[in-house]
């Protein structure tokens, strides 16, 4: 199967007006699929229709319409998954290859803000403080049989981090999913699902930095030219499955201003790099 998937990924794109792509299930993945929309749209269709489960991230381009995300009878699935055991590229290029498009392509979305209400409620409690997005912690992959487990990296590391630059930064908590571990007394606003898919973009767009681990926080904030500070799991970096060991910091992060923390490093260490990453 992955054989078939990297043949895929090398044929010409067919001679026809119109396609129906098929987003991957997740937000992180579908934010991703936006660029590669429009790119698709500049070079190759006139119209593609996306099955997703997040329809407004790609309605309001033009030549785009969404569908209910279901499996079975579309042109392609663009995802990194073919590429994943690759050395040479990250996780952005593999989804241009997969796209048949240029792996030099840059990962930025040309952004509208579609709720200003919500962010000049945050200016304004922000009160002349910078904005930090956090993306809650999270299970990565959010499945049940406990696959992923190792990629979690030790939750408690957000708490020193968000006390210690407390007295910099207005810290915004955001989630689409159900809280895990309780940052309660660390956060400024809680937003946990209380914002829309279109409102983390926003959000995003006015933030001056983001912390978060590895999942749909990345290509969030990478997609608004945003630094982020990642802290990643050494139980997920030393994993035995190859598909967790590689899901590192040099294959997922695409850009010079993301950075990231292992969580078994000397929390005076993490301070310093977060503060670096936060000029």
């Amino acid at each position: 199967m992955e054989e078939w998937k990297r043949w895929n990924m090398k044929r010409p794109w067919p001679t026809k007006e119109s396609i129906v792509l098929r987003s991957p299930a997740g937000y992180g993945d579908s934010i991703y699929n936006i660029k590669i929309c429009i790119e698709l749209l500049a070079k190759y269709f006139k119209q593609i229709s996306i099955r997703t489960r997040y329809p407004s991230l790609f309605t309001w381009i033009k030549g785009m319409s969404a569908e209910r995300w279901h499996k079975g009878g579309e042109d392609l699935c663009i995802h990194y998954s073919g590429r994943k055991r690759e050395k040479d590229t990250n996780q952005w290029q593999d989804l241009l290859l997969a796209a048949r498009l240029d792996k030099d392509i840059p990962f930025d979305i040309p952004w509208k803000i579609h709720n200003q209400s919500l962010l000049d409620k945050v200016k304004k409690e922000a009160n002349g403080k910078k904005i930090c997005l956090v993306g809650t912690p999270h299970t990565p992959f959010g499945r049940r049989d406990g696959y992923g487990l190792e990629l979690r990296p030790k939750w408690e590391i957000f708490i020193d981090i968000l006390n210690k630059f407390k007295k910099k930064y207005f810290f915004v908590l955001i989630g689409l999913r159900k809280r895990e571990f309780s940052l309660a007394n660390c956060i400024n606003m809680d937003l946990v699902g209380k914002t829309s898919d279109m409102d983390a973009m926003d959000l995003a767009e006015i933030s001056d930095v983001g912390i978060g681990q590895n999942g749909y926080f990345i290509p969030l904030m990478e997609s608004r030219n945003k630094p982020i500070f990642i802290i990643y799991s050494r139980l997920g970096l030393n994993s035995k499955d190859p598909y967790i060991s590689n899901t590192s910091p040099q294959k997922i992060l695409s850009k010079p201003i993301s950075k990231y923390c292992i969580d078994d490093e000397p929390i005076g260490a993490i301070f310093n790099k977060f503060s670096e990453v936060s000029k």
